[in-house]
């Protein structure tokens, strides 16, 4: 992201902008605080490169990952391959069927088992430590549907909210203004928003991921935190 560029300035663009997945990216830099320790932005940044690879071409998924590192690396890598994240209101079969009824390509991502068998699943590999250095940070167009969020259905079927990669970055540009973030020397955020199982779960987790991208992509100072778990 630019500096000086507002987020009202990404959302009204005519132009064919792009904005990175990382930027800056910081080698080294931390990212998340996990329960095995620190996550850099360059291990997380090589880590989706490694997952982009073993993805199938296919323009929606879900990201089933709990953990936070996770399902960053999970988004980053669909986003890698020019897809579309798509965020159901639970983790049920029932939903997922549903869902196929409608994406019959869709396939998931997730960091454990899950306790169905979708058509296509990818388990990340949470033991492989990247090594290497990143050489080029990927682009999104700011028109490119990066998810779609769906509501709770408590009133019929559920419908969808299309979110854009200009949306989200967007949000990110903005909430460091709304927050002050930019006056902190070392940012870092504790997310308590459970797996998404709600639509106010999703909107709070929506907020959670636009807080940490906007701490993730600070000009100075240091990362953001993982956090996890608790309430909502």
């Amino acid at each position: 992201m630019a500096d000086g560029v507002s987020g009202e300035a990404i959302l009204t663009s005519t132009q064919p902008i792009e904005w990175s997945l990382i930027d800056p990216l910081e080698p080294g830099r931390l990212a998340f605080w996990t329960g095995d320790g620190p996550v850099s932005q360059d291990e997380l940044y090589i880590r989706a490169e490694q997952l982009a690879a073993r993805l199938p071409d296919c323009p929606v998924a879900i990201n089933y990952c709990s953990a936070r590192d996770d399902f960053t690396v999970a988004l980053l890598a669909m986003w890698m391959r020019g897809q579309t994240a798509l965020f159901p209101t639970e983790a049920g079969e029932h939903t997922f069927a549903a869902l196929v009824a409608d994406y019959p390509d869709l396939y998931t991502v997730s960091d454990r088992p899950l306790p169905f068998e979708p058509q296509t699943a990818i388990l990340l590999d949470r033991d492989n430590r990247p090594a290497g250095k990143v050489s080029r940070v990927a682009a999104l167009p700011w028109a490119h549907p990066a998810a779609k969020v769906f509501t709770s259905g408590s009133t019929g079927k559920p419908s969808v909210n299309d979110k854009s990669w200009g949306m989200l970055v967007a949000g990110g540009k903005t909430i460091p203004r709304m927050l002050t973030l930019d006056d902190l020397t070392l940012p870092a955020v504790v997310a308590t928003v459970p797996s998404p199982v709600s639509y106010t779960h999703l909107r709070a987790h929506e907020t959670a991921m636009n807080i940490s991208y906007a701490v993730f992509c600070l000009k100075r100072g240091g990362g953001g935190g993982g956090g996890g778990g608790g309430g909502g």
